[in-house]
Order: structure tokens, then sequence, then C-alpha cells
């Protein structure tokens, strides 16, 4: 059981490893940015409502025939980014925002908990200072990555705290995904760049053996057991959308699918 989200709100289901698709959305919202399943029936999406116009989180319990809202929470709190749910009641969500006061204007982040499965929701981070936040993962109830332009943010706690573990100048490196296999290891993907850490955050690796591309943009890192792992993104000098996969817990990776007219943006597996 496949689902696609991305953009002009389209949701799309296959039942046969993609050889068809059944549209569930008519397309009324701008762009679908995150999906996540816990089961065929039951999952979540966080939409754009338009440029603006702030965002929705959106959830289902008939497998994405029907949309209804989650909150209205998150209208007026800047564009969500990324979610993550480590069962059906803990999650923790992203977002963006333009902050302003009479002296400036600036982007910021914003990161936000729920323990009843998306009713209500509980601020965690209020501002950034100066730089967005794109994906977020946790590995289990407390060891949790945030990602965003030129930083690494890593928290133990479930999200009360949060560190910075990777500065960069400028927002760069800007890191669009990442993914916490544990407490220990974890990777951050962006702009020409993938990095890893096998000490929880303290050292960052860079990674760059991604099948001789020479300018990509990595929009999603997801490991499915300790060894394969799979990487969805955009070849800039092809400009064609990519999906990697490695055996061998990142050492290599191969590519499974390339030449896509369409940039690959977030991926999620069931089992």
């Amino acid at each position: 059981l496949l689902y696609a989200v991305g953009y002009s709100g389209i949701v799309e289901k296959s039942r046969d490893m993609a050889s068809t698709w059944q549209r569930l959305t008519k397309g009324t919202l701008n762009s679908i940015g995150k999906v996540q399943f816990f089961d065929s029936l039951r999952g979540y999406i966080s939409a754009s409502k338009g440029y603006g116009d702030g965002s929705v989180f959106l959830k289902t319990v008939d497998g994405g025939n029907n949309w209804t809202p989650a909150t209205s929470l998150f209208e007026n709190k800047g564009t969500i980014t990324s979610f993550y749910f480590i069962d059906s009641l803990h999650g923790w969500l992203s977002t963006w925002w333009l902050h302003q006061d009479p002296y400036w204007t600036y982007n910021s982040g914003l990161i936000f908990r729920t323990n009843d499965g998306g009713s209500s929701w509980t601020q965690q981070v209020s501002d950034t200072s100066y730089y967005r936040l794109f994906d977020i993962h946790f590995a289990d109830m407390n060891n949790g990555l945030a990602v965003g332009s030129g930083r690494i943010l890593r928290t133990a706690n479930g999200g009360n705290t949060w560190s910075s573990q990777l500065f960069g100048f400028g927002g760069v490196p800007e890191f669009y995904a990442t993914f916490l296999q544990d407490s220990l290891k974890g990777w951050a993907g962006g702009n020409d760049v993938l990095y890893f850490t096998n000490d929880g955050g303290h050292t960052w690796q860079a990674r760059n053996t991604l099948v001789g591309m020479q300018y990509y943009a990595i929009s999603d890192v997801v490991f499915t057991s300790p060894s394969i792992g799979w990487i969805a993104g955009y070849n800039w000098v092809t400009r064609t959308g990519f999906i990697l996969k490695t055996t061998d817990a990142g050492l290599s990776w191969l590519n499974v699918l390339s030449g896509s007219p369409r940039s690959f943006k977030r991926m999620h597996f069931l089992d």
C-alpha cells in the first residue's frame, strides 16, 4: 500500500506497487508537504493553504478517502515543514514563519509537541533566530533531530530542550531532511550535503558519495532497518528526481530510480 502526496494538494493511493493510482483528493489545497500512516486506515498530512495563508493539519480514519482537520492551531503559525509521530498519540511538528516586529523582519522556526494524537499541541521552541526548520524526526520518545538553514538541532528529553550541534554560515548548508536511527546514529541531508553521526550528534561526518552527482538536493532520508535505507531528492544538473538505496548502513548508495521529471519530496513505508 503506497501513498503519494505533493503539489496542487494531490493525495493518491496505490494498491499494486504503483502500477495504478487512485486519486483521493481534489487538489483544493496548495501543496501537501508530509504524510504519515500508522496502518491502512489512520494517517495524517500537512498542507499549505496558499502563500501567507498558513497551514492545515489533517487526519483520516478511512484510508485517505476523507480528511478532516485535526487542529486549527497552525492556520496562523507559519508553514508546516514536517512532522513525525512515534506512535498514534505522541508526535512533533516543525514550522517556519516570518518573524516581524517594529524593527526588523526575519525567518524563524517553531517546534510543537502533541500527546493526544494531534488534537492539542504544546510549543517547545518559540524562535530559532534567523534560520528556518525544514524537517524533524524522533528515534523514540526522548531522542530527536530537527534541521534547517545551516543548523542541526538535537534533543534527548522529548523536545523539552534543544541544542545546536552544527552551525552553518548565512543559512548554509541548507538541510531539508533528517533521520535518527537510534540515540547515537543519525543523518542530515540537503543541498549538496549528506552528514552522518554515530555519537549522538557530538560530531558529524560528510558522506557525499551519491552516485557521482555533483549538484543535488536531498528531500528525505528513511531507514527501514539498521542497514537498509533510502534517499529521495532532485539532481540539479539533469533536472530529474531520484531515489537511492543503501544495504550497507549508508557506506554506499545505489541509484534505484532516476530520470523522473518530478522532484521526490517525501517517502513513507508502512512496513
